[in-house]
């Protein structure tokens, strides 16, 4: 279930479910850079580690079609130009291939 799927006892409760302020802080230059590299879908969802559950991070799914060595390309351009702009957020991008 997405963070955002849970529900709230009030709407000014909602912003204090763990993660839902930070998904909606998500740098929209960031969404930008990914959607020009990984057009179709693309969300982003707070995940936490199975094997240690109060390590959590959010996770950027994205569609890629192309060659291996395409996504490999954009996915280190996504790297090179996203990382900066994610400073002190624990950020990881996930590539469902088509």
């Amino acid at each position: 279930m997405s963070i955002l799927d849970r529900p709230a006892t009030t709407s000014g409760d909602f912003m204090a479910v763990p993660g839902v302020a930070e998904i909606a802080a998500f740098p929209q230059e960031v969404l930008v850079i990914t959607g020009e590299l990984f057009p179709g879908p693309l969300s982003v969802e707070r995940e936490a580690d199975p094997e240690i559950p109060d390590q959590t991070f959010l996770v950027v799914t994205v569609e890629a079609t192309g060659t291996v060595k395409d996504i490999v390309r954009r996915r280190r351009e996504w790297h090179t130009k996203a990382e900066p702009l994610l400073v002190g957020m624990d950020v990881r991008l996930s590539i469902i291939p088509k």
